[in-house]
Formats: C-alpha cells, sequence, structure tokens
C-alpha cells in the first residue's frame, strides 16, 4: 500500500479510500496470511496514475499554488473527478489538464 501511495504521491488513508471507491483493486492474500495491510494491485495503480494526477502533484510539478491551480482550472471547464471530501485527495484526468497546460 505505501508503494502505491508514492506512486500516485498521496497517503496511505487515500489508497485505502481509492480502493473503497472502486478506483483501485485489491489483491486477495492468502488464508493463511499474517499480512494486516491492505495490498494494492499494481496494475490497477498504473492504470490510474496514466488517467489520474492528483491536484497537489499537478500543482507542485507547475510550481503553482494547488488550491489557486484548482481554481484556475475550475474557470477553464476542468474539474476534479473525485472530490477532497470523499477520497482525501483531488484528482484531475491527465490527458485534460495537459491540453490545457499546453494551450497556455
Amino acid at each position: 500500500m505505501s508503494e502505491a501511495a508514492g506512486r500516485l504521491g498521496v497517503n496511505t488513508a487515500t489508497i485505502r479510500n481509492l480502493v473503497a471507491a472502486g478506483y483501485l483493486q485489491e489483491v486477495q492474500k492468502p488464508h493463511n496470511s499474517s499480512e494486516r495491510w491492505l495490498v494494492v494491485d499494481e496494475k490497477s495503480v498504473e492504470s490510474f496514475s496514466d488517467q489520474f494526477i492528483s491536484a497537489a502533484n499537478l500543482a507542485r510539478s507547475l510550481r503553482r499554488d494547488t488550491a489557486n491551480l484548482c481554481r484556475e482550472l475550475y474557470k477553464d471547464g476542468i474539474e476534479p473527478l473525485i472530490l477532497m471530501a470523499t477520497i482525501g485527495s483531488s484528482f484531475v484526468v491527465r490527458m485534460l489538464v495537459e491540453r490545457d497546460v499546453m494551450t497556455q
């Protein structure tokens, strides 16, 4: 789970929320496993990462303030796909953001 959090640039609570919401897939552990951590399917993390970027990571890469960037994206018609209140982080569709950033 910590690897998935690192890959997406979020905390483990957000990973748990993404699994619960169906955005990431959990790997079933063997019945005799004493592992108490959630194990997340690597391919689902990769697929999610290919499609979405967290608003915080996007802002960091653009050297911008997250809140201001989100307001600007919203004004440009790009709304977060996953809201902070339900998941713990805001994510935006990479393709929309990349297209929007390229045209500015």
